[in-house]
C-alpha cells in the first residue's frame, strides 16, 4: 500500500473549499481527487474531501484535504450557470492546472466549490493516526482500505495513482459485515507508544475518543468528581463529656 503526506492545518480546522485553493498550494498541474465517506452520530454521511497531488519519483504524494461536504458547485463544460452536483461524483476525478475536473462519467467542470456539511466534529491527524493504528493492529487493512482504481475501467487504471485509503463506511457492522475485534484501550496507548516513539503517546481517553469519531467505540463520559459534603452524626454520650 502506497502512504502519503498529509499537508497540516498547524491544528486549526479546514477551511478551504475550492480545489483552486489546493492547487495554488502546491502549484501543481495535475492531481486526483478522493472521497472518503464518514458516517455521522445522527446516521447521515458527509464525504471527507481531499486532493492527492502525485510526489516526484520515489516520494510521497500530498494530500490537501477540503471542507467535509456532501454537495458542490461547478460550472459544467461550457456552461455559465453554476450547478449543484452530489460530492461522489468527485470521487476519482482528475484535475489539471487550471482547476478543470474530469469526472470519471466523462463530463468535466470549472470552478468546483464544496458545499462545507457541518460536522459535530473534526478529525485531526492525530485522530487519524489512532483510527490507522488501530485498524493495523486488527490486520483489517483489507477491509477497511479501498484503491483509488475501484470502479475504474481497466483501461483508464494506469491513469489513476495506486493508492488505498480509510473507507469509513467499513468500520460499521454493515452489509453482513461482522463487528472488528477492537484492541483494549491500554493496548492501543502501548503500540503507539511502541510505533512511535519519539512522540507523546495519547492518553486512553483521547484514544477512546478518537475511535468513538469513527463509530468503532461508543462515546464514553467523563466521570465527574465528586464534591464533599458533611454529615451530621448523633453524638454519643462520650462526646458530651
Amino acid at each position: 500500500m502506497m502512504h502519503y503526506k498529509t499537508l497540516r492545518d498547524d491544528g486549526q480546522p479546514v477551511v478551504r473549499t475550492t480545489i483552486a485553493e489546493a492547487i495554488d498550494l502546491l502549484e501543481s498541474d495535475s492531481a486526483t481527487i478522493q472521497i472518503e465517506f464518514i458516517r455521522l452520530p445522527s446516521g447521515r454521511t458527509a464525504g471527507l474531501v481531499c486532493v492527492i497531488f502525485e510526489g516526484q519519483s520515489g516520494s510521497k504524494p500530498f494530500v490537501v484535504r477540503l471542507r467535509s461536504a456532501n454537495y458542490f458547485q461547478a460550472f459544467e463544460q461550457q456552461s455559465l450557470e453554476k450547478q449543484t452536483f452530489q460530492i461522489e461524483l468527485l470521487d476519482g476525478a482528475k484535475v489539471d492546472g487550471r482547476g478543470t475536473t474530469f469526472l470519471r462519467d466523462g463530463r468535466w467542470v470549472r470552478a468546483v466549490e464544496v458545499i462545507p456539511e457541518p460536522l459535530p466534529y473534526e478529525l485531526s491527524d492525530l485522530d487519524l493516526r489512532i483510527i490507522q493504528l488501530t485498524i493495523s493492529m486488527m490486520d483489517a487493512e483489507d477491509r477497511c482500505y479501498r484503491s483509488l482504481r475501484s470502479g475504474v475501467p481497466e483501461a483508464h487504471q494506469a491513469s489513476v495513482p495506486d493508492l488505498r485509503f480509510l473507507d469509513f463506511s467499513t468500520l460499521l457492522p454493515t452489509n453482513g459485515r461482522p463487528p472488528l475485534p477492537i484492541p483494549l484501550l491500554k493496548q492501543i496507548k502501548a503500540e503507539y507508544s511502541n510505533r512511535y516513539p519519539g512522540e507523546k503517546t495519547p492518553s486512553e481517553q483521547k484514544i477512546s475518543d478518537a475511535l468513538a469519531k469513527a463509530g468503532l467505540r461508543s462515546p464514553e463520559r467523563r466521570p465527574r468528581s465528586a464534591a464533599p459534603f458533611a454529615v451530621d452524626l448523633p453524638h454519643s454520650d462520650l462526646d458530651r463529656r
